[in-house]
């Protein structure tokens, strides 16, 4: 029992990093052009929750869908992302999560290995 909530809270900061990594660098890369921070945070906290979600369901097909979906939906929504460059650098976030959990994986593996 301990071990399944052990993964869920897991899931649960993974997912919220993962999301909130999202949004500094949209913020950083192309500004807020939102007023309200309404906006934002009921945009952050649907996006972890959706996140959260489609992990613990854990079918890759959703998985990958929303590892597109969310960065290029926030960019646009909030962001206002919309030209050929801004494009190439929420591609180049997406391509950063699957890198960064693979390199995550192999140095757990050498750490913990016997």
């Amino acid at each position: 029992m301990l071990s399944i909530l052990t993964q869920i809270i897991f899931l649960f900061i993974s997912s919220f990093v993962s999301i909130y990594i999202v949004f500094d660098f949209m913020t950083r890369m192309f500004g807020k052009v939102q007023k309200t921070k309404t906006k934002y945070v009921v945009t952050f906290v649907g996006t972890w929750l959706l996140f959260f979600a489609s992990n613990i369901l854990s079918i890759p097909f959703l998985n990958i869908g929303l590892l597109f979906a969310i960065p290029i939906f926030v960019g646009v929504y909030l962001f206002n992302a919309g030209n050929k460059k801004d494009f190439f650098l929420i591609l180049l976030l997406i391509i950063f999560f699957p890198l960064s959990e693979i390199i995550s994986q192999l140095a757990q593996m050498v750490v913990f290995s016997e």
